[in-house]
């Protein structure tokens, strides 16, 4: 998913956001038709294919107006989530990376058409960006970031970028660790 799918719902017929109802963002009918109880945490993270399709080798990288453009996006979902419950703090995950890209890049993009390297200077990029703006609560002090990658090995990828069973494992396990961080911290 990217930001704008999310935030937009541009592509309701492939795979539409989850928090659009009626044409609109929806954010409380979302908790509702799906009977989940106002959580004291969210987790949002969005952003590996907004830098991948910006990975092409004969494009100009992710740039700065791309970037401002997801931010903006950004703010919308969260500012949207801070809306619907006035006690709800929001992590914003950085983009998951691994320990070898190599095998697993080349096993899933045509290396002709997509760069390894602007992938990972669009990752840079992006977490500077996002970490520079949401820091701290630098924007809101109910919104942060998660600061360190989750680092996954590529054993546990269906391909470059989408993790099987034990990635997504080895993602939650990251992710509760940043929650029990944040609890612990209040």
């Amino acid at each position: 998913a990217t930001w704008s799918r999310f935030v937009l719902n541009n592509a309701p017929e492939i795979d539409p956001s989850p928090f659009f109802k009626d044409g609109v963002l929806n954010v409380p009918a979302y908790f509702a038709d799906n009977a989940i109880a106002t959580p004291d945490f969210i987790v949002i993270m969005l952003g590996v294919n907004d830098i991948t399709s910006s990975s092409l080798i004969l494009g100009d990288g992710l740039t700065e107006g791309e970037i401002s453009s997801i931010i903006a996006l950004s703010k919308t979902l969260v500012d949207a989530f801070l809306a619907f419950d006035a006690n709800l703090k929001i992590i914003l995950g950085i983009p998951t990376s691994a320990d070898d890209l190599s095998s697993s890049w080349e096993g899933a993009y045509d290396d002709e058409l997509y760069s390894k390297q602007l992938y990972v200077d669009n990752i840079h990029k992006y977490c500077t960006s996002f970490v520079n703006y949401y820091a701290n609560g630098g924007y809101n002090s109910r919104v942060d970031c998660s600061y360190s990658f989750i680092f996954l090995n590529r054993v546990n990828y269906l391909n470059a970028l989408h993790p099987n069973q034990s990635g997504y494992e080895q993602l939650a396990i990251g992710i509760a660790n940043k929650l029990n961080e944040k609890i612990l911290s209040m």
